[in-house]
């Protein structure tokens, strides 16, 4: 998967373009950070860069419930993107967490390496 253009909206954090064939993209959710909890499967984001007045201090962009959503629940346009800190922190976040697809991908691809095509 290539995210190129990061964008977060009232809903979360928008990964892609949208589909031309079926009018969808990707979003991770964001949810504000509580003190003492433990969040796992993802990054963490400092609001006040992004707002002169936010309602927390820290956001959580949940990596772990990826979904894909209609344009029609799209609520408003773009508010902000992140900047080069925290994108660099979701590129990392992204390649920790899905490193196991890459590792399976690399061992298919070595069994298959010498099959027969039908």
């Amino acid at each position: 998967m290539r995210v190129e253009n990061y964008q977060i909206s009232i809903m979360g954090l928008v990964l892609t373009k949208i589909s031309s064939s079926d009018k969808t993209f990707l979003v991770a959710p964001m949810t504000s950070k509580k003190r003492n909890k433990k969040y796992r499967g993802g990054i963490t984001v400092i609001c006040e860069k992004y707002q002169n007045n936010p309602s927390a201090k820290k956001a959580f962009i949940q990596l772990r419930k990826i979904r894909e959503v209609s344009i029609k629940r799209l609520l408003s346009n773009k508010k902000y993107s992140l900047d080069e800190d925290d994108t660099n922190k979701l590129k990392m976040a992204f390649h920790k967490f899905f490193k196991h697809l890459e590792f399976r991908y690399v061992k298919l691809k070595k069994t298959t390496l010498g099959a027969k095509e039908f």
